[in-house]
């Protein structure tokens, strides 16, 4: 008859055993499960270009000594273009950069009374920007069925520069624009966005593009300037909401 004593000391071999084991397997799966989820999530760098609308208009306090508010809203619309390339530095987060061409300005409202139609002779102001934004693009996954180039959405979050290329203005009984020089001739902005990823070569992108530097200097009255006017300036500037359609290489 086998003794107890044998069958303790062959419990005790057996389950150290299987803890020497078990690390080893642990860390197989480990590695085994963190590949594949890296594999899924793998996103190449490579260039795109999109194609949009922008609406756009002005605030500030006043432009060219008229109210302001006939320009506060999205109502100058506009085509945009660009090129992109983006490089993944991690999971879910890439580096962007892009070269852009975008239309802003500003176009007042139709007036309520017809007579008043030709009160205004800056009905609408056009301005032509190069823009270079860099920043970076967060990657939120939708679920299961999401891969890392489709059904899933993205975040922007860029700084902007901006080289004016040409302006002008309108009035309500011309259909062409007259050169002026009103506004600087560099901004700094910046943009929020989301994107959806339709597939892995288009993408659904929506975005809020404003300017941190005014695009007219204007003096704030004394004891109003606020901090980020003490920081970047008090005037005019440019707000924009635009729609694109990325074509990803």
């Amino acid at each position: 008859m086998v003794s107890k004593s044998f069958f303790s000391v062959f419990f005790i071999f057996i389950t150290s055993f299987s803890w020497a084991q078990l690390p080893s397997q642990r860390s197989y799966m480990d590695e085994s499960e963190e590949k594949e989820e890296k594999k899924e999530f793998d996103r190449p760098a490579g260039a795109s270009v999109y194609l949009g609308l922008a609406g756009s208009g002005i605030s500030g306090p006043s432009v060219a000594g008229q109210a302001q508010g006939n320009y506060g809203r999205f109502n100058k619309i506009g085509l945009l273009g660009g090129l992109a390339y983006t490089s993944p530095i991690s999971n879910t987060l890439d580096f962007q950069v892009e070269l852009m061409m975008i239309r802003k300005g500003a176009a007042e409202p139709a007036p309520d009374d017809p007579a008043a139609s030709g009160s205004s002779n800056r009905a609408r102001l056009g301005m032509n920007f190069l823009e270079v934004p860099v920043g970076i693009r967060y990657h939120m996954y939708l679920g299961d069925g999401a891969t890392a180039l489709t059904n899933h959405i993205s975040a922007d979050l860029l700084l902007t520069g901006g080289v004016k290329v040409w302006e002008g203005e309108s009035d309500r009984t011309t259909d062409g624009y007259v050169s002026t020089d009103f506004f600087n001739p560099f901004v700094l902005g910046y943009i929020i966005g989301v994107n959806y990823h339709l597939s892995k070569s288009i993408t659904l992108t929506f975005r809020w593009n404003n300017s941190l530097t005014p695009i007219s200097n204007i003096d704030a009255p004394e004891g109003t300037e606020t901090t980020f006017n003490q920081i970047f300036g008090s005037g005019l500037r440019s707000q924009t909401l635009n729609i694109q359609v990325w074509y990803n290489f």
